[in-house]
């Protein structure tokens, strides 16, 4: 195994199969040739060829960590890099995605880590892989076992993630299983630096790097400030005395338990069974707390009164904070950003003390909307079509500041005249969109859309509220737009009329240059016997000449 090369047994183990399977299968068309022939009965075989004759038969091309042999030494590292990958089809549209990979006898081990605060590679797996691989062809291209940093959930855990190739480049269907950190250790023959959740960025690498070893960064700044920031701006805030007391004692609650907290190392991830955990885990970076320096500290002091916890005056303080947020909301006449955050925080951290679960949650319910800078989508259910478009995504980025008043002024006066609760975002193509609790969509901001050919296709999603997508070589390229936007809800393409889908299509199409058949595209929509969702050529919907 040391060259590379199996007889009958390191076959037979190889294919997990008996010796006497193995002689039947060398004889049948399709088995790899011998790699040397030492006498009549002696042959031996490269190990890599029979690995891969094992993922023909299990029609997969790429290479499962169990499949390969321990590392005699540690492999070379042939890739240590950070690359940026184009996503077509999801937003946003491109990402950074650190790749480090280890030659072995015949195969390459490669690690995929998304930068944060991206989140995991499971959903986006095949096209990050087909990306890198494009760019590495020559050290990625065959043989490769890919493995992605589950660093979210375990202190140490990979994901061997086996993808089939249908056709050169294009991977597909992955399958993957966990594999604890022991087990890329053996198989790299050396220990791997491993970034806890939210510590993989460009700079923790170069630092790793530049240091040779573990660098620390602080676990606990970004809470510190915020608690303190708290507690500041609640000294001015319109509240009863006794809530503004209530809440400044929760704040400073909050800084004494980290004060209290800060000797303890952070060094896998928030959750404290971990962080007590010792491990052989070669961690890049360490999270250490920090204590208060002496003016917070003072600060703290002054408000903390560790008062009983009180479910009313809890709730009472909350009704209070969400008068305050409505006063200081983007779409208020005195719109306080800084108030806004800092009133959201603490209502939200009150929450926890109101024992009736569902007063609870409806409270929460309203301050999860933009607590931490997203949008939550409203789609319905009832559109299957729009919660197929929208992907499942429950939150999307928040708009640009010079639109963003602008939506909420705009969701205020629509759910006061239609009655219907309006979520702003992006959807996966890049459009700036509207969303409506009666699951339409509309898109106010269209990205930039492609131009239609005779070789693409529309896809229709719905029936009566359809969603029209673009597809380019079969696959989702961009929503069907409407032509020169204004930018205000009844211009943009909304998914709610097949009148405004025909008229959408048509503008589309004839703005493509293509000679439009407007019967055609009336009788796509409006049939009343075709499926649910359809996919049609677009050279059909045109005059045939």
């Amino acid at each position: 195994m040391a060259l590379g090369l199996v007889g009958i047994e390191g076959i037979a183990e190889i294919l997990e199969v008996s010796e006497g399977r193995v002689r039947q299968l060398i004889g049948q068309e399709g088995f790899p040739r011998p790699a040397a022939t030492l006498g009549p009965r002696n042959r031996v075989w490269s190990s890599s060829s029979i690995r891969a004759y094992k993922r023909s038969r299990e029609e997969a091309t790429t290479l499962s960590l169990s499949m390969l042999p321990k590392a005699s030494a540690p492999l070379p590292r042939v890739v240590d890099d950070i690359f940026t990958v184009t996503l077509q089809y999801n937003y946003p549209p491109s990402e950074s995605v650190y790749v480090r990979a280890w030659q072995g006898e015949g195969y390459v081990i490669a690690l995929l880590s998304s930068i944060e605060p991206s989140p995991g590679l499971s959903s986006k797996i095949e096209a990050y892989v087909g990306a890198i691989a494009h760019q590495l062809p020559l050290v990625l291209g065959e043989n490769v076992c890919w493995l992605q940093d589950f660093r979210s959930t375990s202190p140490a855990m990979t994901s061997n993630v086996v993808l089939t190739e249908p056709t050169p480049g294009e991977f597909s269907n992955p399958t993957w299983s966990n594999v604890p950190y022991d087990d890329l250790v053996a198989a790299v023959g050396g220990p791997v630096e491993m970034y806890p959740a939210g510590t993989l960025t460009e700079e923790n690498v170069r630092r790793f790097r530049a240091a040779g070893g573990t660098i620390e960064i602080p676990a606990n700044e970004k809470w510190i400030t915020a608690h303190v920031e708290d507690l500041r701006v609640l000294a001015t805030a319109p509240l009863p005395e006794e809530q503004r007391v209530y809440a400044q004692d929760l704040a400073a609650q909050m800084l004494r338990w980290i004060d209290e907290d800060a000797e303890r190392t952070e060094g896998h991830t928030s959750d404290p069974e971990w962080r007590e955990r010792e491990s052989d885990v070669l961690w890049a970076v360490r999270r250490r707390s920090r204590r208060l320096t002496p003016e917070e500290h003072a600060l703290m002091e002054t408000y903390y009164t560790d008062g009983p916890s009180d479910s009313d005056v809890a709730a009472a303080t909350i009704d209070s904070l969400i008068e305050w947020i409505m006063q200081v909301d983007d779409a208020s006449a005195t719109p306080d950003a800084r108030a806004n955050r800092v009133a959201r925080r603490v209502a939200w951290a009150l929450t926890h003390g109101i024992q009736d679960e569902a007063r609870r949650e409806t409270y929460q319910r309203f301050l999860s909307v933009d607590i931490d800078g997203r949008i939550v989508h409203m789609s319905s259910r009832r559109n299957p079509g729009v919660a197929r478009y929208i992907s499942g995504r429950q939150l999307a980025p928040i708009a640009p500041e010079d639109r963003r008043r602008e939506h909420r002024l705009l969701a205020g006066a629509l759910a006061e005249d239609l009655g219907y609760e309006i979520s702003f975002g992006r959807d996966m193509f890049g459009n700036h969109i509207a969303v409506n609790s009666a699951g339409s969509v509309a898109v106010l901001w269209p990205g930039e859309a492609p131009l239609a050919t005779t070789a693409d296709q529309i896809h229709l999603d719905g029936k009566l509220d359809t969603i029209a997508t673009l597809l380019v070589d079969g696959k989702p390229s961009h929503l069907v737009p409407r032509i020169n936007p204004t930018g205000t809800w009844a211009s943009g393409y909304a998914g709610g009329s097949p009148a405004e889908l025909v008229t959408s299509l048509i503008q589309y199409l004839e703005a493509s240059g293509l000679p439009v058949n407007h019967n055609a595209v009336r009788n796509l929509v409006y049939d009343p016997e075709g499926p649910e969702t359809t996919t049609v050529d677009v050279a059909q919907l045109l005059v045939q000449h």
